[in-house]
């Protein structure tokens, strides 16, 4: 990522340079530099359902790329994972904006598990 704050491809072009060469625009990961992202974590649908985060949070033993596998949802470790996934977020691959907050929040109380109901128009966290 350019000091600008513009997204590079593995060759370290802007979208704009790698249209002009012919080429189709794709970001890299290794090119975005951490310190210009905002903490995000992500509940992702794709080949299980997970959470993910794109911090590197210091004192943290996780960083940027660990996930943690819903109940069930690990294609490691669980027979029916994709069913299991389906049923709980649909056939299509997603993924939904977790507030960082929560996850502080479970940290802080104690939380033995980390749950999520979700409905078709919201996320609720469920204490536990």
């Amino acid at each position: 990522m350019l000091s600008g704050g513009a997204l590079l491809n593995a060759e370290g072009q802007t979208e704009e340079e790698a249209r002009k060469a012919g080429r189709v625009f794709f970001p890299s990961s290794s090119k975005i530099a951490s310190t210009h992202l905002v903490p995000k974590v992500l509940l992702a649908h794709s080949h299980g359902v997970y959470l993910i985060t794109n911090a590197e949070l210091e004192g943290s033993p996780a960083s940027r790329d660990t996930v943690a596998y819903a109940q069930g949802m690990n294609p490691k470790l669980d027979e029916d994972w994709d069913y299991a996934c389906d049923a709980a977020l649909g056939g299509s691959d997603c993924s939904y904006t977790i507030p960082v907050e929560w996850l502080e929040l479970a940290v802080e109380q104690g939380f033995q598990e980390f749950r999520l109901r979700m409905s078709e128009t919201n996320i609720k966290l469920v204490s536990k």
